[in-house]
């Protein structure tokens, strides 16, 4: 098996350096997390579309609508967006007056504005929030694996966001910091994944609780098989 050393990031020191973790949500966006990949590779996945979310058709939105900007508080979404403007209140360069629009939502699917109005004009089309625009971990059918820096967790199980095909599959060993498999956590004894879950606790033989080896530096080897991993994450 021929494997592909990465180099350690500028940003990201030495290799052998333990990474500090905690019960963090870590994404595969760069190579800090990753010691080896071995027929994997990272891939960048494309946004999927989910059809209209918001007709901008009220008057004050005008012909032209834009830069929308939302932030999450609480259980509601609440969204800005630029209008183009009133065309009641025409200025002398014959272009409507440009303002500041608002909508709210507590689904992000469906919107409501403090003025309902009856012109439509145009709308936009939304996009999932998923895990899709994410960059995942890719494995081939032919499989490969990838083990991890030395790291320190905290909690007792590991949750993994993946998906794989029909046929293909997920499996996770944990090793310590010298790269032997800690007893019980095998990727032998690792129960096998398959499916499409944005969390899923990782079992083996013995069950799930990795307590016993919180604080502790240890390395993740995971073997794909046409499969993506998003993101892991340690948890109590």
């Amino acid at each position: 098996m021929q494997t592909a050393r990465l180099p350690a990031s500028g940003a990201g020191g030495s290799s052998q350096q333990v990474r500090e973790i905690g019960s963090r949500l870590e994404l595969f966006v760069d190579d800090w997390l990753i010691e080896t990949m071995d027929g994997v590779e990272l891939k960048l996945h494309r946004p999927v579309p989910r059809e209209v979310v918001l007709e901008f058709d009220r008057p004050w939105e005008g012909p032209l609508s834009y830069a929308p900007v939302y932030l999450t508080e609480g259980d509601r979404y609440r969204l800005w967006y630029r209008g183009g403007g009133v065309w009641d209140g025409i200025r002398a360069d014959r272009r409507p007056e440009p303002c500041t629009c608002y909508a709210e939502s507590r689904d992000g699917i469906h919107w409501e504005r403090p003025v309902l109005g009856i012109h439509e004009t145009r709308g936009i089309r939304g996009f999932e929030p998923s895990r899709d625009n994410n960059i995942s971990v890719n494995g081939l059918y032919s499989g490969g694996e990838l083990i991890t820096r030395p790291l320190k967790f905290e909690g007792r199980e590991l949750v993994l966001n993946y998906a794989t095909s029909a046929a293909g599959s997920l499996r996770v060993e944990v090793q310590d910091a010298q790269g032997r498999p800690a007893k019980g956590h095998a990727l032998s004894d690792c129960r096998e994944m398959i499916g499409d879950e944005i969390e899923r606790i990782v079992t083996w033989k013995s069950g799930s609780n990795l307590g016993s080896l919180s604080g502790k530096p240890v390395r993740l080897r995971f073997a794909l098989k046409d499969a993506d991993l998003y993101s892991i994450r340690f948890r109590t």
